[in-house]
Formats: structure tokens, sequence, C-alpha cells
């Protein structure tokens, strides 16, 4: 479980829990925080906090939340970027593959047309 701050209850069962956590106390919420593991404050990936469907939370926790959005907009973009880099050596190995198809097919429908051109380019010194 990704979410910030739980941890869980009994190893045998998926129960998690949080001293903020609590029914009626919606002011705790925003004490609710994800803890950074060793592999640093970048690595801290999409849980489930007290601001989620709200929009955009105030003060530190919009600087936390502005952070991650332009690291997650970054990443996005970086794979936007090596699929279309993918897809355009795919367009170009398709277009070399149609190429030698439409030159198999040519020789195919006309043999002797190409034993005609190769003795035109390599003249007559048989």
């Amino acid at each position: 479980l990704r979410a910030p701050g739980f941890r869980k209850v009994k190893n045998t069962s998926w129960s998690f829990e949080n001293v903020h956590f609590r029914k009626g106390h919606k002011d705790d919420l925003t004490n609710i925080k994800r803890r950074m593991g060793a592999k640093g404050r970048g690595e801290a990936g999409s849980g489930v906090g007290a601001d989620a469907g709200k929009g955009a939370p105030e003060g530190d926790d919009r600087n936390v939340f502005e952070e991650r959005q332009l690291m997650f907009e970054t990443r996005l973009h970086q794979e936007i970027q090596f699929h279309q880099f993918e897809v355009a050596h795919l367009v170009h190995r398709i277009s070399k593959a149609e190429h030698i198809q439409e030159e198999l097919l040519r020789i195919l429908i006309n043999p002797t047309a190409q034993l005609d051109e190769a003795a035109r380019a390599g003249g007559s010194g048989y």
C-alpha cells in the first residue's frame, strides 16, 4: 500500500492504520504525510492523501504537489518522445520492407526485364 503514513496492522491481513485517520476528525487528515524512504524524496510515488480529489493543496503541501506534478509531466514528456522515436523508426522499417517487396514483385512479374537491365548496366563484356 502506497498510502501516506499508513502502516500495516497485521502481517496476515490487508489492514492499515494511521493515527491521524479517524472518523469525524477531518482536520487531522492534513497531518497525514508520506514517509520518505532511503531511496530519496523523488521516489514518493502517487499515494492517496487527504487532498485526493480536491485539487491543489495549500502551503507547503502545495509545493510538494507542484514538485510531484512537474516530475510527472517531465516523465510523461520523456515517454512521449521515446514512443515518437519508436514510431518513426518503425515507419522507416516498414517503408524499407515495402520497397523490397515492390522490387521482388517487379522481378517476379517480369524476370527478363531484370536480366536486360543488368546487361545494359554491365555492358556486353561476356
